[in-house]
């Protein structure tokens, strides 16, 4: 609301009377990332719901207890899609109060791909992460989900509520990174946990961690050695090696974000890095990686800009430019909400950048301003290289 710091009442004196207004000041949206879950339910399901393919709003998703009752009655008793929903709840049992709203989208019990699914997920709005039940190293069936998520992704979807979104995908079976099938998007991050007597569906896996990705709040921070809890940890034999060389270097030059057993018995994330291996020539290894943090700043940018432009001093606006136009108002708003997310870590070098900001009329429609927005992303500290050089400086030799 609109703070007046005088009233000017009935005046007849002579005078000039001044009144100050501070016109609403419009703060970012709620970084709010749902999770759907994709999965078979079971032949006998539950009269409840449960309808193939119908998305289903998950009512308790901070109680385990509460959840397995409501999504027995759903999908099942011991159902893929039941255990992927009770598995996504207990993920953040540990880390707190973040518990980020869950949809699922029931198969039949005789799928053996997305199938339908994918028509009634694309339909949703607000979709960070979307969890598959199926072996992530099956191309043929990973192939029609990130196409999905693709789609999800691009610029035209922000009308529909869709800001971006990424696919979650495990697999336990790959015995060696070497093979682990290579795929080249942003719009993905698959996990692997070797494991050669595996106890949890890969689905599990993926919904466990999907609700972890979910639950990490503004400014989005990197989840290196993030216990989650309700994964059971595999024998010694099938931990991965860490480090430069290993296994873990592996996986992450294949464009997959390992998980990894701690010496507490307890599986934890490595790094979650997104599908993106080669660089547009589709060629060029990449080398710098794209980690999910960085495209969850990116995707709440997108969708800071949209719910800005949506305010009635833009959405029924006049497109004049000049001094005091809609132009420049929109061209110091953006470069505010900048600024603001630098303060909240999640961009740097704005002094720099706000140079590059421009607000400009589209050369050929006349209704439609074209705004860049040149952000540098703060991007995870994974690594700490130290060089300990010995010298002589300080070396004593008695003979």
């Amino acid at each position: 609301m609109a703070a007046n710091l005088t009233t000017i009442g009935s005046q007849l004196t002579p005078g000039t009377p001044t009144e100050i207004t501070f016109a609403p000041n419009t703060s970012p949206p709620a970084a709010v990332n749902a999770v759907v879950l994709i999965g078979r339910q079971s032949a006998s399901a539950g009269s409840a719901s449960g309808a193939n393919y119908v998305p289903v709003q998950i009512s308790n998703v901070a109680d385990p207890i509460a959840c397995s009752g409501e999504v027995a009655g759903l999908f099942g008793q011991g159902s893929e899609m039941a255990k992927m929903v009770i598995a996504a709840v207990q993920a953040n049992q540990l880390q707190g109060t973040t518990f980020p709203p869950l949809t699922a989208i029931p198969l039949a019990s005789t799928d053996t791909d997305h199938g339908q699914a994918l028509v009634a997920v694309d339909k949703l709005p607000g979709i960070a992460y979307v969890v598959s039940p199926f072996d992530a190293n099956t191309q043929s069936l990973m192939n029609p989900l990130l196409a999905e998520t693709t789609a999800m992704s691009l610029p035209q979807r922000v009308d529909n509520g869709q800001y971006g979104t990424i696919a979650i995908a495990a697999n336990q079976s790959a015995t060696t990174f070497s093979s682990l099938t290579k795929y080249n998007t942003p719009y993905g991050s698959f996990q692997w946990l070797r494991n050669s007597a595996p106890t949890q569906l890969n689905g599990e896996i993926a919904a466990s961690v999907a609700a972890q990705l979910a639950a990490n709040a503004v400014p989005f921070n990197p989840v290196k050695n993030l216990v989650i809890p309700n994964i059971v940890a595999p024998s010694q034999a099938d931990q991965i090696t860490v480090g430069a060389g290993m296994d873990s270097e592996g996986a992450l030059a294949a464009g997959w974000s390992p998980l990894r057993l701690l010496s507490t018995g307890s599986v934890a994330q490595l790094r979650a890095r997104t599908l993106r291996i080669f660089l547009a020539d589709g060629v060029t290894p990449v080398t710098d990686y794209f980690d999910v943090m960085d495209f969850n700043v990116l995707f709440y940018w997108r969708q800071t800009l949209v719910t800005r432009y949506n305010q009635p001093d833009f959405a029924n606006a006049k497109a004049s430019q000049g001094p005091g136009s809609t132009g420049q108002l929109l061209l110091s708003e953006v470069i505010r909400l900048g600024f603001l997310f630098q303060t909240n870590g999640m961009f740097q070098g704005m002094d720099q950048a706000a140079k590059s900001f421009l607000v400009q009329r589209n050369a050929t429609d006349r209704s439609r301003f074209d705004v860049l927005t040149p952000v540098d992303v703060i991007p995870i500290l994974a690594v700490i290289a130290t060089n300990i050089q010995a010298t002589a400086a300080y070396d004593t030799i008695t003979v």
